[in-house]
C-alpha cells in the first residue's frame, strides 16, 4: 500500500510538524509513504514538491494572493482566515505519484483548493488541525457557532451582509464534501464534537487520533545540565511559555498569563523567573516583577527538548486550541503543564497528576495552577515520572502511526 500525505509545509507550523512527525512514524512501521508540499525546506527525499522553477518562485505570492479577497473587509478582526479559493492542478500531481490512499492535513496558503478534493479518485482521509475545513472561512470560531448551521454575516470579517464570503466559501465546501465518502481524523475529543454538530461534516465518518511525537528526540535531560547549557541560573523555578505570535492572536491567552503571573503569591514570585521561546523579538508583556528571559527562536528539535527539560513548569493559556503541540513536548521531556480545560489540552494532561486543568477565562485558577506544580505537592521527580508515563503510553508516533495505517488499510481494501 503506498500513501501519499499532502501538507503546504514541510516542517513550518504545528499542523505541518505534527504531518512530518506522522510520516516519520509510517516510515518507521514500514509503511511506503511520502509527502508531497508546497514548501519544501530539508533534503528529506521522502518530501516532495514541485519540480517546477516558477511555481517554487511563486509559493510566497500565492500565499497572498489566495488572501486578496479579504481586502474586501478592511475592518475584519485579526484572526486566522483562509479564503482557498486560488487554483492549482495538483491532482495531477498525484496521479503521477500514483498512491493507494491520500491523506491531506493543513492544505491552506495557496496551496490546495478543498473543491478539488472530487476529482481524486481513489481513498481520502482528511486530518483536521483547525476548524476551518467546517467553517466559512475561519480556522478558529471563538463564541461563533453559525458553523453548525450556515455561515454568513461572519462575525470574524465585521461583515453585516448574510451572503458575504463566509457564506459562498461555506457553500462551496457543501458542494465538495457533502457528496464525497471521505474519512475524517481529529486530533482531539474537542474538535471531532465541534465537526460532528457542524453542518459540513455531521455526516462523516470521524476518529480520533492524537498528534504522536517522536519519544527519542522529546525526553528528560538532566535540568542542571540543560540550564548551564542555556545559561540559566541554577536556584531558581523557571515558568516556560512559547510566545509565537501570542500577542497577536487574542485565542492564544496571552492575557491570561500576565494576570496570572501578576496573581501568584508572593514566596511563588520571589523563587520564579520566567521563560519564552518563539518571537525573535522579546514580546511585551507585564511579567509582574518576575525576571524574564527571552530566548528568541529555538532551532532544532533536541535544542527545544533541552529548553523544556530547563524549566519547571508550562504555561499554556489558548482558550481554543485543536491540541497543543507544545503542550505534549513540554510533557515529554517530563515537565508538567499548566493549561485551561478545554481544547486538546484536555486530552493530553490528567489534572493534578501530569499537569493542572484551570477554569477556563479563570486567570486565578491559572495562577493556582501554577502554584501546584510549583509547590512540590509530590516529589518532582514522581511528578516528572508521570509526565513522561503518559507520553509513552498515549503519544508515541510509532503508536499513533500505526492507528493511521489501520484506516489507510481498511479503506484500501474496500
Amino acid at each position: 500500500m503506498k500513501t501519499l500525505l499532502v501538507s503546504t509545509y514541510e516542517d513550518t507550523g504545528g499542523a505541518s510538524l505534527a504531518a512530518k512527525r506522522l510520516l516519520g512514524g509510517l516510515k518507521n512501521i514500514g509503511t511506503d509513504v511520502q509527502m508531497y508540499v508546497q514548501v519544501k525546506t530539508t533534503d528529506d527525499p521522502s518530501v516532495l514538491t514541485s519540480d517546477s522553477r516558477l511555481y517554487r518562485s511563486t509559493t510566497m505570492v500565492r500565499d497572498y494572493a489566495d488572501s486578496a479577497p479579504l481586502l474586501l473587509y478592511k475592518n475584519r478582526q485579526k484572526t486566522s482566515w483562509s479564503v482557498g479559493w486560488l487554483p492549482y492542478n495538483i491532482t495531477k500531481k498525484i496521479n503521477l505519484i500514483k498512491p493507494d490512499i491520500v491523506n491531506f492535513h493543513w492544505i491552506n496558503g495557496g496551496f490546495f483548493p478543498i473543491s478539488q478534493l472530487k476529482k481524486i479518485k481513489i481513498p481520502i482521509v482528511l486530518t483536521l488541525h483547525d476548524m476551518w475545513t467546517f467553517t466559512g472561512g475561519c480556522c478558529y470560531t471563538g463564541d461563533c457557532e453559525k458553523y453548525k448551521t450556515h455561515c454568513g454575516a461572519c462575525p470574524q470579517l465585521n461583515s453585516q451582509s448574510y451572503r458575504d464570503l463566509s457564506y459562498f466559501l461555506f457553500e462551496r465546501k457543501r458542494k465538495c464534501l457533502e457528496p464525497m465518502n471521505i474519512e475524517i481524523v481529529s486530533p482531539s475529543r474537542w474538535l471531532a464534537d465541534c465537526a460532528k454538530s457542524s453542518e459540513l461534516l455531521k455526516k462523516k465518518n470521524i476518529h480520533v487520533i492524537p498528534n504522536g511525537i517522536d519519544l527519542s528526540v522529546y525526553k528528560p535531560v538532566n535540568q542542571q545540565w540543560a540550564r548551564e547549557i542555556l545559561n540559566l541560573p541554577m536556584g531558581k523555578k523557571f515558568i516556560l511559555f512559547g510566545a509565537v505570535g501570542a500577542t497577536s492572536l487574542p485565542r492564544k491567552g496571552f492575557q491570561y498569563l500576565q494576570s496570572a503571573l501578576k496573581n501568584l503569591p508572593s514566596s511563588i514570585k520571589s523563587n520564579c523567573e520566567l521563560l519564552t521561546f518563539g518571537d525573535t523579538v522579546t514580546p511585551k508583556m507585564n511579567s509582574a516583577g518576575i525576571p524574564h528571559h527571552n530566548l528568541g527562536k529555538i532551532s532544532g528539535e533536541i535544542a527545544l527538548s533541552l529548553v523544556y527539560s530547563a524549566s519547571d513548569v508550562y504555561i499554556s493559556p489558548a482558550i481554543q486550541e485543536a491540541f497543543g503541540l507544545t503542550v505534549l513536548e513540554s510533557m515529554a521531556c517530563g515537565t508538567p503543564v499548566v493549561a485551561f480545560d478545554t481544547g486538546g489540552a484536555r486530552d493530553i494532561i490528567e489534572h493534578k497528576s501530569t499537569g493542572y486543568l484551570a477554569e477556563i477565562y479563570d486567570a486565578d485558577s491559572l495562577a493556582r495552577g501554577i502554584e501546584w506544580c510549583l509547590s512540590n505537592n509530590e516529589n518532582e521527580k514522581v511528578l516528572s515520572q508521570k509526565c513522561r508515563s503518559r507520553s509513552i503510553a498515549m503519544f508515541d508516533i510509532n503508536h499513533v502511526a500505526q492507528e493511521y495505517y489501520n484506516i489507510y488499510s481498511r479503506l484500501t481494501k474496500k
